[in-house]
């Protein structure tokens, strides 16, 4: 997959992500880490994500 493609793919993956998180949150009343923990998303990955939520 060429750099473009797969930065793409990459943003894309990262977007949805970050709504998953925001909707366990709303709908389940779940905390940053507890709704990132639901979705199984690596620990080394959370500070990323909190970073993007924060935003």
């Amino acid at each position: 997959m060429c750099n473009l493609s797969q930065g793409i793919v990459e943003s894309t993956t990262e977007r949805n992500t970050l709504d998953s998180i925001r909707n366990l949150m709303e709908t389940l009343n779940l905390t940053i880490e507890e709704a990132m923990a639901a979705l199984k998303i690596p620990e080394s990955e959370h500070p990323k994500y909190v970073s993007m939520l924060e935003d």
